[in-house]
């Protein structure tokens, strides 16, 4: 696969990824599901470092969001990179996202 942009997490963006991976870790008893989830969130990743423009553009300027499974995921593109902002649960009650860049 081509090299694309370099994918940086932004702290809280991180910690929800986190949460999300070991809240289903202890529902489950096992990190089967969270591993799984991992991988699949991370390929997604690597094509929007190539193609960007794969996630769909929200009113904010340069960001975007893209979904894995029932996750939303928030991206801001720079010229050399992608910053995750966001990952939610997007069956949970939805609120407005506020972006820290």
């Amino acid at each position: 696969m081509a090299s694309g942009k370099k994918i940086i997490w932004h702290p809280d963006a991180k910690n929800e990824l986190f949460e999300i991976l070991d809240f289903y870790t202890q529902r489950n008893g096992s990190s089967e599901y969270s591993n799984r989830l991992f991988e699949k969130i991370e390929h997604r990743l690597s094509f929007i470092s190539i193609d960007w423009q794969l996630g769909e553009k929200i009113n904010k300027k340069n960001v975007r969001r893209t979904t894995v499974e029932s996750f939303v995921i928030h991206y801001l593109i720079h010229p050399d990179s992608i910053d995750v902002l966001s990952i939610r649960d997007a069956r949970r009650k939805p609120k407005r996202f506020k972006f820290k860049q």
